[in-house]
């Protein structure tokens, strides 16, 4: 796995614009008090967790386990599921499920960045 170190960003090439605006992110950061990073679920495909919304992702796995239960990923995560006795099972199935995933999953590039920028 190769890491991207905050560091290492002001040694790329100095002709390169990608190399000049990573400089600038790099500074920003490290004299920010504070970092948000948002991403999709997609920064964990490699790693083995599957995405929501593509054909094979998470969604689409629900409703074919249970079609008459799930028409969409928003049933899982809407509030009101906690008034069906039969959803609240199916959720905590799902979470259980999804926690195997999870638990199973490598670091990939993405998350090893997200945690040295937690780090430092």
């Amino acid at each position: 796995m190769q890491r991207l170190f905050l560091s290492e960003l002001d040694g790329a090439s100095a002709d390169s614009e990608a190399a000049s605006r990573l400089a600038e992110v790099r500074r920003a950061v490290q004299s920010s008090q504070r970092c948000i990073v948002i991403t999709g679920a997609g920064i964990s495909v490699s790693s083995g967790i599957p995405d929501f919304r593509s054909p094979d992702g998470l969604f689409q796995q629900l409703k074919q386990k249970y079609p008459s239960s799930v028409s969409n990923g928003r049933d899982l995560f809407d509030a009101t599921l906690f008034h069906d006795p039969g959803m609240v099972g199916l959720f905590y199935n799902f979470m259980g499920e999804l926690r195997n995933l999870v638990s199973q999953a490598n670091c990939t590039p993405t998350h090893a960045f997200i945690k040295q920028l937690d780090e430092h």
